[in-house]
């Protein structure tokens, strides 16, 4: 499992379990990866979108359910690797 999308489960299992510092680390490298990572690369894609709506869960309700959508994309991206 990415461990951009694990701390992501984490935050959305128990929003008290991550600190706003690891959310903004995680995005960070997040999207470092999906920048290096080319065009074709959808997990890319999924992690970045999930680690940037988990940093900001604490704003909206809305970007939950958007982590949530990601990391299910996420899974069923990688299903069966």
């Amino acid at each position: 499992m990415n461990k951009h999308i694990e701390l992501v489960r984490k935050r959305l299992d128990d929003p008290d379990s991550v600190t706003q510092k690891e959310l903004n680390e995680n995005f960070d490298a997040a999207e470092a990866a999906y920048h290096a990572a080319s065009d074709a690369e959808d997990c890319a894609c999924v992690v970045y979108y999930a680690a940037l709506y988990a940093k900001y869960t604490s704003e909206l309700d809305r970007h939950s359910a958007l982590a949530r959508r990601s990391v299910k994309k996420y899974e069923e991206l990688t299903r069966g690797e």
